[in-house]
């Protein structure tokens, strides 16, 4: 069997959760991370998915469409780092949204 491996930012510092679970093995191999990392000195959010920067939020919506095309039990695993703003969240979400796919949830440490 294969499974994809979620392709993560190191750079990003996941927020604290006491009550975070492990991923469900079933699930995973159908996961995407969406790393969404926060630039303090620019007030800027980055995304990056599958090692591709979009600067422009909007550029990913096409490449969502696509992944949800291939794999319909496809997941975004929203990977914020502890400093990014809620707003950018809700963006982030947005677009996820427009590019088709409803299933998602948010990745956070217990530690």
């Amino acid at each position: 069997t294969s499974a994809e491996v979620l392709k993560v930012d190191k750079s990003i510092i996941l927020p604290v959760s006491p009550n975070a679970k492990k991923r469900d093995p079933e699930f995973s191999k159908h996961e995407m991370a969406v790393n969404v990392r926060w630039n303090e000195k620019d007030g800027k959010a980055y995304v990056n998915v599958d090692d591709r920067e979009f600067p422009d939020l909007t550029e990913v919506i096409p490449y969502f469409q696509e992944k949800k095309k291939r794999d319909p039990k496809i997941r975004a695993v929203i990977r914020g780092d502890k400093a990014l703003p809620a707003i950018e969240i809700q963006r982030v979400m947005n677009v996820i949204g427009e590019g088709g796919i409803a299933d998602l949830s948010f990745a956070a440490s217990n530690k």
